[in-house]
């Protein structure tokens, strides 16, 4: 009668382990078979639409990506990811972004159309290339940072401004 005691518990106890070990398992429901879906649009082009934003990310002395194509009228935001400073110089001198900090910022926005090789300043080895429309034009290029200003230039123009006065 004692161990009679015990069995009923202990199995219980294993009842109810069980059942939370079913408890936890997904359930397993079957898929409607489906059919491929028709698509009516067309491709996606890998060139941005004009007057589009793109970004060239700057990490572990590259740019991401290293071969860019874009549309006339696209602004390129060179991010610098990296933990020391980088340029985003272009070889015939249509941008360069100056040095930019970690953390920092520069637009460049790209008209017209052309190819347009560039290197990091700082890091002769990084190269890239950005390659506007059919890469066929000249290239003319403006620069514009509204976010992250350089903080050389800031420096210099405050020691200018307050001495000017």
């Amino acid at each position: 009668m004692k161990r009679l005691m015990y069995v009923i518990p202990l199995s219980s106890i294993a009842v109810l382990v069980f059942a939370a070990i079913a408890a936890a398992q997904p359930a397993v429901v079957p898929a409607e078979p489906t059919t491929p879906a028709q698509t009516t649009t067309p491709a996606e082009s890998t060139t941005p639409a004009p007057n589009d934003t793109t970004t060239v990310e700057i990490g572990n002395n590259t740019f991401n990506p290293a071969q860019l194509h874009v549309a006339p009228g696209t602004t390129v935001t060179f991010v610098n990811n990296d933990t020391v400073p980088h340029t985003a110089t272009a070889d015939n001198g249509a941008f360069d972004t100056k040095e930019l900090p970690p953390g920092y910022s520069m637009d460049v926005f790209l008209d017209g159309e052309g190819t347009v090789p560039y290197h990091d300043e700082l890091h002769p080895e990084m190269k890239g290339t950005i390659v506007v429309g059919d890469g066929s034009g000249a290239e003319e290029t403006t620069t514009e940072n509204p976010t992250d200003d350089d903080p050389a230039q800031n420096m210099l123009q405050n020691l200018l401004g307050s001495n000017s006065t």
